[in-house]
């Protein structure tokens, strides 16, 4: 398995009055992927971005995961699912990141 590509947009704050803080990690396993040109053909990509009002509220977050044929257990392996109990070797019960299950648009 490949380490995965890993880009880092450092927090910055953006908005019109620079109120809002703002960064995120992103990348590919798939070592051949140019991200510049965007999600374009069968390639996993990965993100995850925070943003905060300075000043009130609570950091919220937002994650990403695409597969891709190389790498369709990305999911599994990332635990982005909704299972609950034992998985994965772990011997303590464990929950994905998914509240809802996934569907594949191809299955019928």
């Amino acid at each position: 398995m490949n380490q995965p590509l890993i880009y880092h947009d450092y927090s910055t704050l953006q908005g019109a009055n620079k109120t809002t803080l703002t960064g995120r990690f992103f990348g590919s396993w798939d070592l051949n992927a140019d991200l510049s040109k965007g999600l374009m053909g069968n390639i996993s990509y990965h993100s995850l971005t925070w943003e905060k009002e300075v000043g009130k509220g609570s950091w919220v977050f937002h994650h990403v995961l695409r597969t891709s044929t190389r790498y369709p257990w990305l999911m599994l392996y990332l635990r982005s699912d909704a299972t609950h109990g034992l998985s994965g070797g772990y011997h303590y019960p464990t929950r994905g990141m998914s509240k809802i299950i996934p569907e594949s648009p191809n299955s019928k």
